[in-house]
């Protein structure tokens, strides 16, 4: 992921993205919004980055949309929101994804 990549649909929230992309090890998935090209395209929603969390419980992975304000994701109790410092300290507490130990065989 490059800051050019999310910066494209939300270059208001670019100086977020280099202390996401130290946590790259714990994501398996991200994104940004909104963007044009997509069936529900909204002009009027906020710019965001998303990020999805492997989390190590056995859980569904969990997609968290970063704003300018702070944090927010769904599951099936409601909408639960945090603030950015937060997210980053449940993100450095995750362990690393078996992946980021080795290196793909030739």
């Amino acid at each position: 992921m490059t800051i050019p990549d999310w910066a494209r649909f939300a270059p208001s929230l670019a100086h977020l993205v280099p202390t996401i992309e130290e946590f790259d090890p714990v994501l398996c998935g991200w994104g940004s919004g909104p963007q044009p090209q997509a069936r529900d395209y909204d002009p009027s929603e906020a710019q965001h980055l998303a990020v999805c969390v492997d989390t190590p419980w056995g859980e569904v992975d969990q997609w968290v949309t970063i704003t300018a304000t702070g944090c927010h994701w769904f599951d099936e109790d409601g909408r639960w929101e945090c603030s950015h410092g937060d997210l980053w300290a449940y993100l450095s507490q995750l362990p690393r994804r078996l992946y980021t130990f080795g290196k793909l065989a030739q």
